[in-house]
């Protein structure tokens, strides 16, 4: 592999590695509860105990999500250049089968996420943030502008529309 199509997947790796590090005992909820729910406090010194605790819930979910959706994002970047053609048949590799490879590579990182989650004493890992993290994942694949190498299998007045609302072409 070049050191340019590597140089792609650096950062799809270090977000990844964030990941993994936000899945250990600093960011469990035991420690990220004391800084969110004083914030919602002082947001909104009307709410009751179990409000703030549902909101700090709702921000730790959507964390899971977003933080998925960058990966794929950054995956699909990693994808562009050195997976335009299959492993081993040299036939051009549909956007398709791209953002299945994606999707599948974000959920194999939450499984590790959710695995590693299981032997931390303050975590516990759970399929639901697996299902949810894959979701965040398979929600952004269509948002990054796809170049048109990784297009093809699709009708020329479709990728030739893309191209000209994205304006990458």
């Amino acid at each position: 592999m070049p050191a340019i199509q590597i140089k792609r997947w650096i950062p799809a790796a270090l977000w990844a590695a964030l990941i993994l590090l936000a899945s250990s005992d600093m960011f469990s909820a035991v420690h990220t509860r004391s800084i969110l729910e004083s914030f919602f406090h002082w947001l909104f010194p009307s709410w009751s105990a179990y409000s703030v605790y549902k909101a700090h819930l709702v921000v730790r979910k959507c964390a899971h999500f977003f933080e998925y959706a960058i990966l794929a994002m950054l995956v699909m970047r990693g994808f562009e250049r050195n997976q335009t053609h299959g492993p081993s048949t040299g036939a051009a590799r549909s956007l398709r089968m791209t953002m299945l490879g994606v999707v599948s590579l974000c959920a194999i990182v939450a499984i590790i996420d959710e695995v590693h989650q299981h032997f931390v004493p303050s975590r516990t890992g759970s399929p639901y943030d697996v299902l949810l993290d894959t979701a965040g994942a398979s929600q952004s694949c269509p948002t990054r502008p796809v170049p048109p190498r990784l297009r093809l299998g699709q009708p020329e007045w479709i990728t030739r529309s893309m191209a000209e609302r994205t304006g990458i072409g």
